[in-house]
């Protein structure tokens, strides 16, 4: 709520940065862990998507679960993305 209400009535500005979120992706790094002796499956990406979705939610915005590559303009710099969202 406050920051609903920081950015509604205080006008203040934010920028919300994150990486990947893919289930299926997140499924085929399954691996055996020798120190426990079970399988292991990431429980998130490179970010908690969901819960930046969540409290993204009141302001209409969402992230997705696309992963992308290949390279992009900023600021007049070609930069390489491997792995993105």
């Amino acid at each position: 709520e406050k920051l609903t209400d920081d950015v509604n009535r205080h006008g203040l500005s934010v920028a919300v940065f994150g990486e990947w979120y893919h289930v299926p992706t997140m499924e085929s790094m399954r691996f055996f862990d020798d120190n426990t002796h079970s399988y292991w499956t990431p429980v998130t990406g490179g970010a908690n998507v969901p819960a930046l979705n969540d409290l993204l939610a009141p302001f209409g915005f969402a992230f997705g679960d696309r992963i992308l590559q290949g390279n992009a303009n900023l600021g007049g710099q070609q930069v390489t993305v491997n792995s993105g969202a």
